[in-house]
């Protein structure tokens, strides 16, 4: 049985992940790297690390949502070499839902939470690592789920919904949270 279960989590470690990562000016849609996931990388930036691990993903879908005006573009490899101006980091699919929920276990007190970030707003739950609301100068990710984020400069944009995801803390300039 316990060989079952081994098998059962290299199986899904192998299945392709989802993820979107929405920056200041655009959005790249897009797999998650395999051996470097992108909550990984985001678990490891800290505050005072204005750079952060950056980021890979390959199979990407690369479109503008902010003031650059470039037509939706695909490249088989996107870097993102700074969290600096990551606004969120998205799970797209049930693999990568996964993959954030195992990085982020710790995280499971809910939290409603709006988020003026960029020039987006974030509705959601934010999820604490205890029973007080998040304190957002110790980390620079924090997760969030059942989420809108919309963006505010006028520009003809989807509202994206967020099933699973992580929130930029960088970018936050000013939010509220109110105990669930």
């Amino acid at each position: 049985m316990l060989l079952e279960e081994d098998e059962d989590e290299v199986e899904r470690e192998r299945l392709p992940k989802h993820v979107s990562v929405l920056t200041t000016e655009y959005i790249a849609r897009g797999l998650d790297d395999p051996e470097y996931s992108a909550f990984e990388s985001a678990d490891d930036t800290r505050l005072g690390d204005d750079e952060g691990s950056g980021l890979v993903l390959t199979d990407v879908v690369v479109e503008s949502v902010g003031s650059l005006k470039t037509p939706p573009r695909t490249f088989a490899n996107w870097r993102i070499p700074s969290m600096k101006n990551v606004i969120a980091i998205l799970a797209e699919d049930v693999p990568a839902q996964e993959t954030l929920l195992e990085v982020w276990k710790d995280f499971k007190t809910p939290f409603k939470v709006m988020i003026y970030t960029g020039s987006f707003v974030i509705e959601g739950t934010i999820l604490s690592d205890d029973d007080d609301p998040p304190e957002f100068y110790r980390q620079a990710f924090r997760p969030i789920e059942d989420a809108t984020i919309s963006h505010q400069m006028g520009l003809k944009t989807e509202t994206i919904h967020v099933k699973q995801g992580l929130v930029n803390v960088f970018q936050i300039h000013g939010y509220s949270v109110e105990k669930l």
